[in-house]
Order: C-alpha cells, then structure tokens, then sequence
C-alpha cells in the first residue's frame, strides 16, 4: 500500500484509534511507499506514530518537509529509504505514474506553500493531489505547468477546504468528476468554508466531505466509470 498524509491530533492517538484500524480492515500490514505533503502536525503526525507500529519501506516528501519537527523524526527512522521531490520529477509505483506540480527546485519555505503536489495516474485516471497550498501557489502552478499539467478526474481539495484555497479558476483548470473533501467533524475553523463550497457548485461539481461521510473510497477499472462507497457514514 501507499499512503498519502496521516492526519495528526494535537495528542497522540490517531494511529491507534484511527489509521491501524481502517489500514486492518483493508488488509494492510506494510506501508511500501509513505508521501508526506508537508511536515504541519495535521499532516505528517499520523506518519510519524504509524512508524512506530507498521513498516514503512520508503518516504516521498518535498525538501522542505524534511526540516520540520515532526520531518526530521521521520525521516531519520530506521531502515526506511527517503525521496526528495520537487516541481518538474516524476515518479512511480506499481501501476501508478506520478508528476510532481510542487514545489519548485530550491524551495525551501516552510507552511502550506511548500506541499508537495502530485498529479497521480492509473489505467486512465488521474487524481490531483494538493497538500493544504493556497490560491497563489495555485495560481503560480497554473501559469507554470499549465492546464493540461492540472486536468484530473478526481480532485482532493486543498488545506481541508479552506476558503483560501481552490479557487475557481484552479477549479476550472482541473476540471474534476469528483473532489472530495478531507476535513474533521465539527471541527474549530469551520472546514468546509462555504465560500468554498459554493464555487464547486458553481463549476458543478460533485463532492463529498469526510466530516459528513467518514471514509470515501473510490475503485475503477481501465477506462472505467469511477465507483464511490462511503463505508463508514451514518445510516
């Protein structure tokens, strides 16, 4: 398995009450590949506890990652091999391909703007995966890379839905099927802004939310229809 992110709670926990139980459900007993978009506590803490329970064979992370605290702990856990990532590499595993949007080479800034971003694709599908960026980094992704570089089937809406993010004219760019939103229940900043919501609906596109749903999984076959289940979400 591959996993993107972790979460983090401001106490530890998450891997215990959160992630071994849902990666136990799903068969899952080694991590081969953990992609950290960026060190922030919310993204990178659950990574650096499930460390401690399950394998991990190998780090994906942008430069800057590596220079937070909890980066540094988890990059210097053993036996694990790490992989820098910027703007312009690709990389991949197993059927997957990935292109690297973000950051650019020699970005060292730490915060939201340094996530790292990644266009994934497998048997002609593609996510767009966008850490917690901001609309100006979205915009400089934009007039660097280009539309073609952001059309995605499946969009994972940057910084928990902040307003700050996903503008509508990334949105346009991307284009996406589906965006699914990942953001706590009842959590203090109000993730999801509605700001942010109405510009999906204005651009028609579908989404889903975790706080409402719990987990979304979504399969499909070459070239075929996206399949969505939601699992875990209250009857």
């Amino acid at each position: 398995a591959m996993l993107i992110d972790g979460g983090g709670w401001r106490a530890p926990g998450i891997a215990e009450q959160a992630l071994l139980p849902a990666l136990g459900e799903l068969g899952v007993r080694r991590i081969e590949v953990a992609v950290l978009s960026h060190g922030d506590r919310d993204h990178c803490g659950g990574v650096l506890e499930l460390a401690g329970y399950v394998e991990i064979g190998e780090i994906w992370l942008a430069p800057a990652a590596a220079g937070s605290e909890c980066g540094r702990k988890l990059v210097a856990s053993p036996g694990t091999a790490v992989r820098p990532l910027w703007a312009g590499r690709l990389a991949a595993w197993r059927g997957w391909r990935f292109r690297v949007l973000a950051p650019a080479a020699g970005d060292r800034r730490a915060g939201n703007d340094s996530s790292l971003v990644l266009s994934a694709s497998s048997r002609g599908r593609t996510l767009l995966l966008t850490g917690d960026i901001g609309s100006s980094e979205e915009d400089r992704m934009l007039a660097s890379r280009g539309r073609d570089a952001l059309a995605a089937d499946l969009l994972k809406v940057a910084h928990h839905g902040s307003t700050s993010s996903t503008s509508l004219g990334f949105l346009a760019a991307v284009g996406p099927r589906l965006a699914v939103i990942s953001c706590g229940r009842g959590n203090p900043f109000g993730h999801p802004s509605p700001r942010l919501l109405t510009r999906l609906r204005q651009q028609g596109i579908r989404h889903l939310r975790t706080d409402l749903t719990g987990r979304v999984a979504v399969r499909w076959s070459s070239g075929g229809k996206l399949r969505l289940a939601t699992p875990a979400a209250p009857k």
